[in-house]
């Protein structure tokens, strides 16, 4: 059996059909001399990458001798290019390289590029799905303008500018009814309340409401990042419910941002009025315009002077960064492209600057790479590495 550098080698020249007579037979016969590789990862890209992360190829190699001295063997022919190729690509993950492999599920045979055409990811849009208080679930990224839904007098519509708007027609209501609107990763949405107030959700984000503010408050519950305009009504105070945390207005705009993957709980910029925010465990505040509320480990921290422009960017179709750091960089870029990114290697690198939502995910990693010390190989259908 060759050793483990030549046979790499074999590998390379055998996936790309280069592979002479002799060549070929190492690679076959190092094929046929083990069950099966130590890992369950032939069914899905991500569990190979997992395996890249978890099994050094040391340990890889030592498990096919074990077998080998075993005497297993296997039905091979039909997974060989696979297997190779799966070796392979631990084997340049480990040592840093940047090839990118591209297997065709085809009886073509699978290449070795240096120059990698990988797959691109589009950039999110506006696209939602109501759920109506019976349940049901409306796609509102696959329908016509018009009445989407008539709920006890008041209609829900979606408009020609893409957003939806509640309108009511009853004088009287029976029951209070809640509708829940969800912007998908990848997708944003705008939306109008019966009284006038308008919310933008970002990706990866929902609000729960009621069709028609009957009661003496107008109470929303929210999840992931949405931002207000709140229509002024004095007597009827609008509130924000989201973790834990209330927000509490009469007539504002601010931004909330709640995702789960963020290292903040709950963060609340105001950029118009004032707002009073009530922890979970009750710690209080009240801001005035430019300040932010960062709930954080059960802390209420003021900030004042905010970079509102920042904080709001999604909303007017933007991302921006000042001084940011990669993994606040790559948390946005998976809710807006919908990917999974995983990082292999601590990257420094700080990012200043806005760049356009509507670009491709190619276009704005090589933007970023203007700056950074980072490339990325895609695995799977929609995981992308991050490396140094």
């Amino acid at each position: 059996m060759a050793s483990e550098k030549k046979l790499s080698k074999f590998i390379r020249r055998y996936l790309s059909g280069r592979a002479s007579e002799k060549e070929r037979r190492e690679v076959e016969n190092w094929y046929t001399s083990f069950d099966k590789l130590p890992l369950e990862f032939m069914d899905g890209d991500e569990k190979q990458l997992e395996a890249s992360e978890q099994y050094s190829i040391a340990t890889i190699w030592e498990k096919i001798k074990q077998a080998k001295a075993q005497g297993k063997k296997l039905e091979w022919r039909k997974q060989l290019h696979k297997v190779a190729a799966i070796l392979l690509i631990l084997i340049l993950l480990s040592s840093g390289g940047y090839l990118f492999y591209l297997y065709r599920h085809s009886r073509s045979e699978p290449i070795i590029t240096q120059q990698p055409i990988q797959p691109d990811f589009k950039p999110g849009g506006n696209k939602a799905i109501l759920q109506l208080a019976n349940g049901s679930l409306i796609s509102l990224d696959s329908i016509q303008q018009g009445i989407v839904a008539n709920q006890g007098g008041v209609q829900a519509i979606q408009m020609n500018t893409g957003h939806l708007v509640y309108q009511s027609h009853a004088t009287h209501y029976r029951s209070i009814v809640y509708n829940t609107l969800i912007a998908p990763a990848g997708g944003t949405y705008e939306l109008e309340l019966a009284d006038g107030t308008k919310v933008w959700l970002n990706a990866r984000s929902s609000i729960r409401f009621p069709t028609m503010f009957a009661g003496k408050e107008r109470e929303v519950e929210i999840t992931g990042e949405a931002y207000f305009e709140v229509a002024k009504n004095p007597s009827k105070p609008f509130i924000v419910k989201v973790k834990g945390t209330t927000i509490r207005v009469l007539g504002t705009h601010f931004n909330v941002m709640a995702y789960d993957e963020e290292p903040t709980t709950v963060q609340t910029t105001l950029l118009e009025g004032s707002v009073q925010i009530t922890s979970a465990d009750g710690q209080k505040a009240i801001l005035s315009p430019g300040q932010q509320a960062d709930i954080q480990a059960h802390h209420l921290q003021i900030y004042n002077h905010v970079n509102v422009d920042e904080v709001i960017a999604w909303k007017n179709h933007l991302f921006w960064f000042d001084n940011t750091d990669i993994y606040s960089v790559m948390r946005q870029l998976a809710r807006w492209y919908d990917v999974k990114i995983i990082m292999k290697d601590s990257i420094p690198d700080l990012f200043t600057g806005s760049i356009p939502r509507n670009l491709s995910f190619s276009e704005v990693i090589h933007i970023l790479q203007q700056t950074g010390s980072l490339h990325y190989v895609v695995v799977g259908q929609r995981t992308v590495v991050i490396m140094r």
